[in-house]
């Protein structure tokens, strides 16, 4: 018997098709993927996760729905009858932990943090105070920015921690895999540590620049005081203000000792 090959295939598709559809009509609070612990939750998602625990929230099924819509479709978690959504999620809402981790591994690489302040170049120094820059403001900016900072601060290590060399692209596809890959238990504490590293370093640089005021020109008082007004209001980062600053301060003898 000859069977028309092109019956044949839309048979194959109609199949298909009430298959998926047999499938999502069954989808169920059993069948949806929840983390056991934020130890499952990657970083992308807890961006996610963090805005909904800011969030005010009228109906405490809503909450619910946005969170497991963050790891399941949908238009599939909006099929589940309202007593399968009462679900016990408030781990996912709990602060990850703020254990560090001195190397680990990201999307299959091995990565370490730098022992110190002084390990970082000036450019990236000047990338993660950046980042963090307005952090009075925005007390999740850490969380919002995570993956960047993160970048900023880690160098790819060897079997026996010792660094690699960093290629231009370095930054860019890290901060990629950080955000897709990394998970927030690693990433967590990583930035909390350099945030607060970030907000001391800038109370130490005012507290340095009061004590050299005494001893410079009145010029170059000036110019100090403009640099440490806009660190007081900005947070941290570099003010425009540091660039004529820095020309006032070559020129005044006090500073070259």
């Amino acid at each position: 018997m000859c069977i028309n090959v092109n019956y044949f295939n839309a048979l194959i598709q109609l199949i298909l098709i009430a298959l998926i559809i047999q499938l999502n009509n069954n989808f169920t609070i059993d069948n949806m993927r929840i983390p056991k612990s934020l130890k499952e939750v990657l970083v992308k998602d807890y961006i996610q996760i963090n805005k909904i625990r800011s969030a005010e929230y009228d109906n405490p099924f809503t909450r619910t729905i946005d969170l497991l819509c963050i790891f399941n479709d949908r238009e599939a978690v909006l099929k589940c009858k309202p007593a399968e959504l009462a679900v016990d999620l408030s781990h996912l809402l709990e602060e990850p932990s703020r254990v560090l981790k001195q190397y680990f591994t990201i999307n299959g690489k091995r990565y370490g943090i730098v022992n110190h302040v002084n390990d970082l170049e000036a450019g990236q120094y000047m990338s993660f105070t950046t980042y963090l820059k307005g952090f009075a403001d925005n007390p999740n900016v850490h969380i919002d920015q995570m993956p960047d900072i993160l970048a900023s601060v880690i160098f790819p290590v060897d079997k026996n921690n010792k660094v690699m060399a960093i290629e231009p692209s370095y930054f860019r596809n890290l901060a990629e895999d950080i955000r897709n890959t990394m998970s927030i238990e690693d990433a967590y504490p990583i930035a909390v540590f350099f945030c607060n590293l970030s907000r001391s370093l800038t109370k130490c640089t005012q507290d340095y620049l009061n004590t050299k005021l005494e001893k410079m020109t009145e010029e170059s008082r000036n110019a100090i005081l403009e640099v440490a007004k806009d660190l007081e209001s900005d947070g941290v980062g570099l003010p425009h203000s540091i660039t004529s600053a820095m020309e006032i301060l070559q020129k005044d003898p006090t500073t070259r000792k």
